[in-house]
């Protein structure tokens, strides 16, 4: 890890999201652009997230209900984050219609990382500097061959996700039968990102095996990358299991090869 990485995080992007798929797929593309998400356990409610929060970009649902939409467009503007409007179920014109009307940029839903950090920086060119968050470039891989960082980033993000669906889940009361089935989907959702974190660790473990490093070099590098990763995901996160894991991960593939 580089000092520059350590002194200068990616931009925060804070995802308000109507559902749970939109959500999941727009922290994966705001991590493969280069950025750090973040999700919202209270679905926009009031804009007291991006109030508490303070992110740099807010990437927010036009789905959501008016009243959401406006008081989190309220709140952003109070917190000085930029406001990127996308829409889960409206028509590419109708977004833009709206973005206009709120005088907010847009990002048409499916599109892709490259076009997505396009609009992001230009969100913060457009954003009100703020002592306490300097602008930073997307981040860059620095622990060793290759450039998988988004992908490493994208799946601690899904980890990072997978913690805020626990928290919604204990704050809403349920009948027995309903938490039952959330149990069940919440363990789903922690499995599936733990595959995706071991498919990305995979693909890097793979490139530094061509680059000749040794299993040592290779379990550091790759170990390196997701405490990065994950110290800008969420400076909280608890790391020590998944560099375990990751390490473990990374010395299979070496000795299966």
């Amino acid at each position: 890890m580089t000092k520059s990485a350590e002194a200068t995080p990616p931009p925060s992007v804070l995802v308000i999201a109507a559902n749970d798929n939109i959500e999941a797929l727009a922290g994966e593309l705001v991590a493969f652009a280069g950025y750090r998400p973040s999700f919202d356990a209270t679905n926009g409610a009031a804009g007291e997230s991006i109030r508490r929060t303070r992110p740099d970009v807010a990437l927010l649902d036009t789905a959501l209900p008016r009243d959401v939409v406006r008081s989190c467009v309220d709140a952003a503007d109070e917190s000085g984050s930029r406001v990127v409007l996308m829409s889960s179920n409206g028509s590419a014109h109708e977004l833009e219609v709206d973005a206009r009307g709120e005088r907010c940029l847009h990002f048409v839903l499916p599109g892709g990382p490259r076009q997505l950090a396009g609009v992001l920086e230009c969100a913060l060119e457009r954003r009100p500097a703020r002592e306490r968050l300097a602008p930073g470039a997307p981040m860059r891989h620095s622990a060793g061959p290759g450039s998988v960082h988004s992908a490493l980033c994208a799946a601690l993000a899904n980890v990072a996700r997978s913690r805020i669906l626990v928290t919604r889940a204990a704050l809403v009361r349920q009948d027995a039968a309903v938490m039952r089935d959330t149990r069940r989907e919440l363990f789903e959702e922690t499995q599936r990102s733990r595959a995706a974190l071991r498919a990305a660790v995979g693909d890097y473990t793979s490139q530094l095996r061509r680059a000749n490093l040794s299993e040592d070099e290779a379990v550091m590098h790759i170990q390196e990358s997701i405490a990065e990763c994950a110290a800008a995901m969420d400076p909280g996160m608890a790391t020590d299991a998944l560099l375990t894991e990751a390490a473990s991960w990374v010395v299979a593939r070496y000795r299966a090869a």
